[in-house]
């Protein structure tokens, strides 16, 4: 037990990530005490990693990168604009919109706020939105990544509780839909008790149903995660 968290202090001292800490640590502790375990160590962790359902994870991630990377992001925000921007506070309800759908998309509370955060928290501190509820209002919106499916953390429970991760996407549906329209609502309502600023869009049903079907792919891309 000493070589254990005598190395694992080591290793976590001079600056090796976690994860590698506490696997070369429990290494070096089977290496003196139990040579046994060093035989099986490579087909546990093979079998660990040997899961058709965890397979989603890293394509879930992959998909959020290849948003930021080609704008689509900003392609959603704009989208969201149409029809919020013209009420008190529109662009914080553009940020609640745009993590719904985001949050549906790449399944990470982390790449929701990373990518919708660096563009609409600057932009809502320019157009006099306070730094303090620009970022507040966007790490709570980005909490939904978590209900809304296609869901990380869902996954991770299905897997270890040998449970359908089907199932567990349709069962975050609604609370998903419910947190982020009760999220609307309060922000209505401190918008409009603080006077914050509208947006200024021409909106009408030419330019609604433009908007749609050049941002097609990307508000069916949510449904794409059901299909195996």
């Amino acid at each position: 037990m000493v070589v254990l968290l005598l190395s694992l202090f080591i290793f976590l001292g001079i600056g090796v990530p976690i994860a590698y800490s506490l696997g070369l640590s429990t290494t070096l502790y089977f290496i003196f005490f139990n040579n046994d375990l060093l035989q099986v160590m490579p087909q546990i962790l093979f079998a660990g990693m040997d899961s058709y359902t965890l397979i989603a994870l890293p394509l879930f991630i992959l998909m959020g990168q290849l948003m930021n990377e080609s704008q689509i992001t900003s392609k959603l925000i704009d989208y969201c604009l149409i029809f919020v921007g013209k009420i008190r506070g529109g662009l914080g309800l553009v940020n609640v919109i745009s993590s719904m759908l985001f949050g549906g998309i790449s399944g990470s509370s982390v790449s929701d706020t990373a990518s919708i955060g660096s563009i609409l928290i600057p932009e809502m501190k320019k157009r006099g939105y306070p730094e303090d509820y620009a970022a507040g209002l966007t790490v709570a919106s980005s909490t939904m990544g978590m209900i809304i499916p296609p869901s990380i953390p869902m996954v991770l429970y299905a897997v270890t509780a040998q449970e359908s991760v089907g199932r567990l996407f349709l069962g975050g549906v609604f609370p998903g839909i419910m947190v982020g329209v009760l999220q609307l609502l309060i922000t209505i309502w401190i918008s409009n008790k603080y006077s914050y600023p509208r947006e200024e869009r021409d909106v009408s049903l030419k330019i609604i149903l433009q908007m749609t079907l050049r941002y097609a792919y990307i508000l069916f891309m949510p449904f794409f995660s059901f299909f195996k």
